[in-house]
């Protein structure tokens, strides 16, 4: 038993989430990311693939991210994918997480299975391309949300259309982890002066799914509640600012009429 503690705990897979890849937290990434783009009646088999799916996508995105960045963290600490020795070995694993994403994309459908690689393949020339060009790579970590929002939504076995309302569901989340992005990271591409208005643009996009009276007084409500919370708690209020705008998906797409 120790012997096999010892052998984990030497693993290069293993010391990277460990190290970069919080369970809780990305397990409560993609349980948000299922409940933001869920839709009713709720198919508990379907979000356990979709969670699954998600799960493994967010660690191969991430673990490609930090191999093709290694360079911009080279002064930070405790990062083994910064050690040109692990990187042969890292990559290994980066391929079979890609495969088992790929598999997992499949269990949801082929649309999602061919929508997957054509964005991996994608997201390789985007990073070959605009790696080194100012602090655009700071931004490139993120282009993954607006896609993997949209397998969740192409999975569905309900055949819903995909429209003006889906495709602002996806650009506020885009949007709002920008914000956050923003407030957690002082060398992201953009300040927080600059992404104030994306908080309040991520919740003016959920309108388009209801424009009724309580709709608009949620609105003005929940989104100067969120502003204020930023005053007061700052960096810690990112976490805040993504539940209320969850809360107010929520209500508008199952309990507003």
């Amino acid at each position: 038993m120790l012997i096999r503690v010892r052998l984990l705990s030497n693993n290069h897979l293993f010391v990277y989430i460990n190290q970069r890849y919080n369970l809780w937290l990305f397990s409560g990434l993609s349980l948000y990311m299922i409940l933001f783009i869920g839709d009713s009646p709720f198919n508990l088999e379907l979000a356990l693939r979709q969670f699954l799916f998600l799960i493994i996508a967010n660690l191969s995105l991430r673990l490609f991210d930090d191999l093709r960045q290694w360079k911009f963290d080279l002064h930070k600490p405790n990062r083994i994918y910064t050690n040109p020795k692990n990187l042969k070995s890292l990559y290994g694993y980066l391929w079979l997480l890609i495969v088992l994403g790929l598999w997992l994309a499949s269990l949801l459908n082929w649309h999602a299975f061919f929508i997957f690689s054509a964005f991996l393949l994608l997201n390789l020339i985007i990073y070959n391309g605009l790696l080194n060009v100012g602090k655009i790579h700071t931004l490139l970590p993120l282009l993954k949300y607006p896609i993997l929002l949209l397998l969740l939504l192409i999975s569905k076995t309900n055949n819903q259309a995909f429209g003006v309302v889906e495709l602002c569901a996806i650009t506020s989340f885009f949007l709002a982890f920008i914000r956050v992005e923003s407030e957690q990271d002082n060398n992201f591409i953009f300040n927080t002066n600059q992404t104030q208005v994306l908080k309040i643009l991520s919740f003016i996009l959920l309108l388009f799914d209801s424009l009724c009276p309580t709709v608009l007084v949620l609105f003005f409500v929940l989104c100067g509640f969120s502003l204020l919370i930023y005053k007061i708690y700052q960096k810690r209020s990112s976490y805040y600012y993504l539940l209320i705008l969850l809360s107010f998906k929520i209500i508008i797409k199952y309990y507003v009429v």
